[in-house]
């Protein structure tokens, strides 16, 4: 059974609490490129702060149905004093109308008033992500809104704390019930235009946030258990690709083998076929939390020792990309860049994929955490506090 394809971007559940409310407030300031930049690209579009739509669909499988939105809640506008905007019972700041363009890039807030779990996933026209609000109530959501800006679109509603998300030319596909006990975990799909949910998986116990896609399978791993999972993208059968890992958490494909990271044991790991033991790649790494492919390496983000790591796909010798950074969470990739965000610095960086000088792209962000990028852009959420509310961002040119 080959593996193929790759997995869109390297996105995580961030540390520092469950509010039901993140932010950007002002959306922070823009980093500068050592190099200089030319030109502003002008594309991006205004905030997005209302005119959500909804997909179709109906309640079976916790799905879309009528009435199913983002709900702003709470606070109504009369309540909030001038210069705020009601969002989830607060009264918050709104983020910028316009696009903040300074150094040759322009900074775009594409959706206010969000709460995102797991990562982002873009696939040139849209930008996705799920929205979780409690843990103890299915009133997540799964999200898209156009990368240029515009109305949000609500595709599912009534998920209990959803996960990782990845997208393919026809389907949506996210963890429902991540890091939850009691069997409840699923692997659901919708597609990409709206429609009925579709269980692929259920009866999870302690089901990652992670998931990756190919072109024949979805892949995902359970903490608890310790096993790599993988499903057919139709649903059907599950099949084991590994057991007894040490908390594996992130996972990533390409066409020949499926990768995922263990966050207890500090480890790499590669499977290159079904039926095959596991290889560890790298060993002893400090708390590795997300992974992802640039061919001829892999890349991944060591949380607590503030570092970017890379190692050649067949294994080798490790090379630190940077250090010093403060909390790396999400980490995404192009063909000549890694980029990544420090949840506790509040900035959104890149560097060379060999190595180099980082380049702090935007600054003053709450809580930045998942990121993705495209041909031109990159994307980013942010968590936020209760006096502010969540955001997802864009930058042009990335």
């Amino acid at each position: 059974m080959p593996f193929g394809g790759v997995y869109p971007s390297g996105g995580i559940f961030g540390a520092g609490g469950i509010g039901t409310t993140i932010g950007t407030g002002s959306g922070g300031t823009l980093g500068s490129e050592p190099t200089g930049g030319g030109g502003v690209s002008g594309t991006g579009g205004a905030a997005s702060l209302g005119g959500v739509t909804t997909a179709g669909g109906t309640s079976g499988n916790g799905g879309a149905g009528s009435g199913c939105a983002i709900d702003a809640g709470g606070a109504s506008s009369g309540q909030c004093p001038s210069g705020k905007i009601p969002c989830n019972g607060f009264c918050v700041s709104p983020p910028p109308s316009t696009p903040q363009c300074a150094n040759g890039r322009c900074l775009v807030t594409l959706a206010s008033c969000q709460n995102p779990s797991g990562n982002l996933a873009v696939d040139g026209v849209n930008v996705y992500w799920n929205n979780k609000n409690t843990f103890t109530n299915a009133d997540g959501t799964v999200v898209k809104a156009p990368a240029n800006g515009g109305p949000l679109t609500v595709l599912v509603c009534g998920q209990y704390f959803p996960g990782d998300i990845a997208v393919d030319a026809t389907s949506v596909y996210w963890i429902y019930g991540g890091f939850s006990y009691g069997n409840v975990g699923k692997v659901m799909k919708v597609p990409v235009a709206g429609g009925e949910p579709i269980t692929l998986v259920s009866g999870q116990n302690d089901i990652g946030l992670s998931i990756a896609v190919d072109a024949t399978n979805v892949y995902w791993t359970n903490n608890e258990s310790g096993t790599v999972m993988s499903v057919p993208l139709a649903g059907g059968g599950l099949t084991t690709l590994a057991s007894g890992q040490t908390n594996p958490r992130a996972v990533a494909v390409d066409a020949t083998s499926i990768y995922w990271v263990t966050t207890t044991g500090g480890t790499v790991m590669k499977l290159r076929s079904v039926g095959t033991s596991p290889v560890v790649l790298v060993s002893s790494q400090d708390n590795p939390w997300n992974i992802t492919l640039a061919p001829p390496s892999v890349y991944w983000a060591s949380s607590l020792d503030g570092a970017v790591k890379s190692a050649p796909l067949d294994g080798g010798a490790v090379t630190t990309v940077v250090s010093g950074q403060k909390q790396v969470t999400g980490i995404a990739v192009d063909e000549n860049n890694v980029y990544w965000t420090n949840f506790d610095g509040g900035t959104v960086m890149k560097a060379p994929l060999g190595g180099g000088t980082p380049t702090t792209l935007a600054s003053g962000q709450p809580g930045p955490s998942s990121i993705a990028v495209d041909s031109t852009s990159v994307y980013w959420a942010t968590y936020g506090s209760i006096d502010t509310e969540g955001a997802v961002m864009k930058l042009t040119p990335k």
